[in-house]
């Protein structure tokens, strides 16, 4: 059923646009790229799901036709409880088959606001209210989860929710009625209510209406919802699964959470466009220590061909012994979210036999804007090419963030986007900072791209921190910091970690005459910061914040002495003999040069494990200490 073809160069891109997007024949929506493999493959296994994610679980099928049903019996439900076209649908959910059954068919009546369930209640109350919701779709009371008792907190504090959906999974429930549930809120049972609803549903969306709303990061005030149409997820699944060459033969695992995009494409749709069958690896996915131990097993048992994950996913896996699993179904291991490091692409390499397919996106562009060739070259650190229809290029801005004129072939610049997958904007946001003329977006990434059309990103104009693919907003750590009496100024950025990708790290000033110890700072920031994962690994208070010549925080310069701070505490600790200097490269981005003596294959091995790109020389270092 695919309308793409996987592309191998530039000249296929070229090739493939040749035909115009509308004359593929897509679905109109996302509800009706179900109807339609429902129609071609009927019986064939569209979810399978693995409770535990353990080659001895028993698992739940559903097929194409099932899955229709019950998406269709789900978009029922929602329009008898009062969810029109403009609504929002928040969706509490970890991942099961369920959460594909609300998601889909959310969209499919209104618009669906999946959330991600780890967020403390009043950060997830937050997005609620952002998002104007009628209806809440929630994991019930459990005795593993919290994730009831915090809907039941959101709900009686926001007061446009109506209704509180509750869907059971199967775990070690806690069905005491007594347990809290806000006064004035209906309760009703997910799976119950479905059954009495007509698998007949009428879908009069169409591809300009809105599917869903995306939380994007840290919330500062109010949430950033990013809002994408039908017709933006429908090209995104299509297009992926021609790029991924996935067919009605393959079997991709699911275990990225599916309140992201990522997992929403990787671990759903774009399988379902080609008639594949997706298998979710429990209700934690790759949080799970059982799917970890596991996954090379399930490869072989389910002859899976296909799976996607974040460097520090893939990290864990390849530290789990094949021990004589075949894996040969395996054709495409896809990285995203963050950069992958050299270590990690060679692992992959004698692992599996596979080169990771590594590529860039974000939700505001529905995914992936880039990706490297299934079938050609793939140059490390690359972020591929861009996908058909999908226009990318780098360009000069001024002072004033206007454009300057387009970069040459080579020249680094600001990254730009623009086509079938990029956003309507964000909700309840202005969106003119974000636009330049013609509908290009501005990224927020610096990049370059090479007579070969692959694109490079050498930084990130844009401050997010990535915590194993987890976005974290330098914002919600600032203004937590700025509060403490002592702060005058605070700027938070990533500091490299060889596990997470980055970890959260702060450099503050203090006011005039003012004194704090850095453990009382790390205190204060883990008590008033409610994303756990933005809580900061390191402070540092300094005289004076780098700034750029009109005043602002110079955040590049505080990435790199991040940077030069972790790389030489850790060839410290591990008695490595090279010196490290670490640089502002201005095509590169942080660059680490290095010198490295009898040590040399040691600092090699080091640095390899972090994402960021360096040069290392074999050279004799006159020292008078040796190693212990």
């Amino acid at each position: 059923m695919n309308s793409f073809s996987p592309v191998s160069s530039l000249a296929d891109v070229k090739e493939e646009e040749k035909t115009p997007l509308a004359a593929r024949g897509l679905p109109e929506t996302t509800y009706h790229l179900l109807l339609a493999s429902k129609a071609q493959y009927t019986n064939n296994i569209a979810l399978r799901y693995l409770p535990t994610g353990a080659v001895r679980d028993e698992p739940k099928n559903y097929s194409f036709n099932k899955l229709f049903e019950n998406v269709s019996r789900t978009a029922n439900l929602l329009s008898r409880l009062g969810v029109s076209s403009d609504d929002a649908v928040s969706i509490v959910l970890p991942n099961c088959p369920e959460h594909h059954f609300v998601l889909w068919g959310a969209q499919a009546v209104g618009i669906a606001n999946p959330i991600n369930h780890y967020l403390e209640a009043s950060t997830i109350a937050e997005i609620v209210e952002a998002a104007g919701s009628k209806v809440m779709v929630v994991l019930g009371p459990s005795h593993e989860r919290d994730i009831w008792e915090k809907a039941c907190l959101v709900a009686s504090r926001i007061p446009t929710i109506e209704c509180l959906i509750r869907v059971s999974i199967g775990e070690d429930s806690a069905n005491d009625e007594s347990i809290f549930a806000p006064e004035g809120v209906d309760v009703i049972d997910f799976s119950t209510s479905i059954e009495k609803e007509s698998c007949a549903f009428i879908c009069r969306k169409t591809g300009d209406d809105e599917a869903a709303y995306f939380h994007t990061g840290g919330t500062t005030g109010t949430p950033k919802l990013a809002r994408l149409k039908h017709s933006n997820l429908v090209y995104m699944a299509c297009c992926l699964a021609g790029q991924v060459d996935v067919c009605a033969l393959d079997v991709a695992l699911s275990g990225l959470p599916l309140f992201h995009v990522n997992a929403m494409f990787t671990g759903g749709l774009m399988n379902f466009y080609a008639g594949a069958e997706t298998i979710i690896l429990s209700p934690d996915g790759y949080r799970s220590k059982t799917v970890i131990a596991n996954h090379w097993s399930v490869v072989e048992l389910y002859k899976a061909t296909h799976y996607s994950g974040v460097p520090t996913v893939h990290a864990a896996l390849f530290d789990v012994s094949v021990d004589g699993a075949d894996v040969s179904s395996l054709k495409a291991v896809i990285c995203g979210a963050a950069p992958a490091t050299q270590q990690l692409y060679s692992r992959a390499e004698s692992i599996l036999g596979l080169e990771l397919l590594e590529g860039y996106g974000l939700t505001e562009g529905a995914c992936v804007s880039s990706l490297q060739p299934l079938n050609g070259k793939r140059p490390h650190g690359s972020i591929g090419l861009s996908l058909p229809y999908q226009k990318m290029k780098c360009v000069k801005l001024d002072e004033k963030g206007l454009h300057a004129g387009d970069c040459k072939i080579g020249e680094v610049g600001d990254l730009l986007i623009k086509g079938p997958n990029v956003f309507i904007g964000y909700l309840q946001e202005e969106n003119e900072s974000i636009f330049m003329e013609d509908g290009w977006l501005i990224t927020g990434d610096i990049a370059r791209q090479d007579e070969d059309g692959y694109f490079w990103l050498t930084g990130r104009a844009k401050d997010l921190i990535i915590r194993g693919g987890h976005n974290i907003c330098p914002s919600v750590i600032e203004s937590a910091l700025a509060s403490h009496p002592c702060v005058s100024t605070v700027a938070a950025v990533g500091q490299p970690d060889d596990y997470a990708g980055e970890l959260p790290c702060a450099y503050i000033t203090l006011k005039n005459s003012s004194s704090v110890s850095v453990d009382e700072l790390l205190n204060y920031a883990r008590d008033n910061i409610n994303e756990r994962a933005a809580a900061p690994v390191f402070i540092e208070i300094l005289s004076v914040i780098p700034v750029t010549a009109v005043g602002k925080i110079f955040k590049p310069e505080l990435r790199r002495m991040a940077v030069e701070r972790v790389i030489n505490a850790r060839v410290k600790d591990e008695n490595i003999h090279c010196d490290v200097n670490v640089v502002l490269d201005p095509d590169k981005g942080i660059f680490i040069n290095v010198l490295a003596d009898r040590d040399y294959d040691l600092a090699k091995e080091l640095l390899a494990s972090y994402p960021i790109k360096f040069d290392i020389h074999r050279i004799e270092i006159n020292r008078n200490d040796s190693k212990g």
